[in-house]
């Protein structure tokens, strides 16, 4: 009967062991993932207190809110996966250590009827005795060995019984560290979802700023729109009026070479903004704050530091400085048949008329609206036709 019992309570142990390994595999896994997403959301945190801070809230600031949301949940789930993992160690170190106590005291018995045994006999005869009691040669040697292997029993169940032991006091440390594990996972648990609920909150507030926002700048946007066919206007007079001036015999074939020299400039050109990177592009250009907002761009939107200046792109001559707005200027270059026009500028130290030299300074670019920069509106005309800096300057 305690053989099979035996047998039962190894082949449990080996299937509690199976499964502990594969449960360690999941719990390693999930803390690697654990890591790479604490690691994610601390680098957006830094990120989004910065957002939280900077008075202006945009559509791009809300989608990283909403990344940092995401990737939260990932962690909630994947802390409340470990706690499972570690639940299920915790059920099976119990079971585990509930069997090692069953089987540590059975065998505790054993040994301690063997004690008795062995007790009882030596009040009777020593061992010396009892092998020389023997009715022959051959009864003693039986004797003798008996008495070493009875020895040797005692010995082997001593050393099972310790065995055991230090066996059961690492499964319960095991499992003291399972359950505070699961205690600091329990807290991290609680901490993450608090932390959700105030982005969730934040979310909320920064998605109803930006329906109202988008109501104001709509109407703003329209406003550009207008402005914008307005600026076009007035420098579709000014190409016109260059133009005319070209198209007389004498001058076409003055300016010819001009224009092959500008052409073969395709590509190469210089950013005329020291620095500067293209805040909008050429085309159709979506509002940072609503994507559903578009503005179409005759040229490109160069910004940089406050106060940068413009640069020329190629040599050519200032044909007009005019003020296209309230208070910004343009200067117009003419390149042969080509035409480079510089707006948004806050004051130019070029004259009408006058010759310059690529990459000269034209004057100070004006304040853009985003704080401490500037912003440089390029365009490139031929023959009342616009083209896209992007494909002749080098940026």
């Amino acid at each position: 009967m305690f053989k099979y019992k035996y047998i039962f309570s190894v082949f449990l142990m080996f299937s509690l062991f199976a499964q502990k390994s594969k449960n360690t595999l999941k719990r390693q896994k999930l803390a690697q993932e654990r890591i790479y997403l604490q690691q994610i959301i601390s680098k957006n945190n830094t990120v989004l207190n910065k957002n939280i801070l900077e008075e202006e809230i945009t559509a791009e600031k809300l989608e990283q809110l909403n990344g940092q949301i995401k990737n939260r949940a990932v962690l909630i789930s994947n802390i409340s996966n470990a706690i499972g993992s570690i639940s299920n160690d915790i059920d099976s170190g119990t079971e585990n250590i509930s069997e090692l106590e069953k089987n540590l005291s059975s065998i505790k018995k054993e040994y301690a009827l063997m004690i008795q045994y062995a007790f009882k006999n030596r009040m009777y005869y020593s061992d010396v005795t009892f092998i020389f009691a023997a009715e022959d040669f051959r009864q003693a040697y039986k004797r003798l060995k008996y008495i070493s292997q009875h020895a040797e029993v005692r010995k082997g169940k001593v050393e099972k019984i310790n065995a055991m032991k230090i066996n059961l006091s690492n499964k319960n440390k095991n499992l003291k560290n399972d359950l505070l594990s699961k205690q600091g996972l329990i807290m991290e648990l609680e901490v993450q979802k608090v932390a959700m609920v105030t982005e969730i909150s934040q979310q909320e507030e920064w998605l109803k700023l930006l329906t109202q926002k988008n109501a104001v700048l709509k109407k703003v946007i329209e406003a550009k729109v207008e402005h914008a066919k307005y600026i076009e206007n007035q420098i579709n007079k000014i190409v016109s009026q260059e133009l005319n001036y070209l198209y007389s015999a004498v001058n076409t074939k003055n300016e010819k070479p001009n224009t092959l020299a500008f052409e073969k400039m395709k590509g190469k050109l210089e950013n005329p903004v020291v620095g500067g990177t293209i805040t909008a592009h050429y085309g159709n250009n979506s509002a940072s704050y609503n994507p559903n907002l578009k503005t179409y761009n005759n040229g490109v939107d160069i910004s940089s530091s406050k106060n940068a200046k413009a640069l020329s792109l190629y040599e050519g001559y200032v044909v007009k400085i005019v003020t296209l707005s309230t208070q910004n200027k343009a200067v117009f270059i003419r390149h042969g048949q080509y035409f480079t026009i510089y707006s948004n500028l806050n004051n130019t130290i070029v004259k009408e008329g006058q010759k310059i030299k690529t990459k000269q300074i034209l004057g100070t670019i004006a304040p853009s609206m985003v704080k401490e920069q500037s912003e440089l509106h390029l365009e490139i005309w031929n023959n009342k036709q616009k083209y896209d800096p992007e494909q002749w300057i080098n940026f």
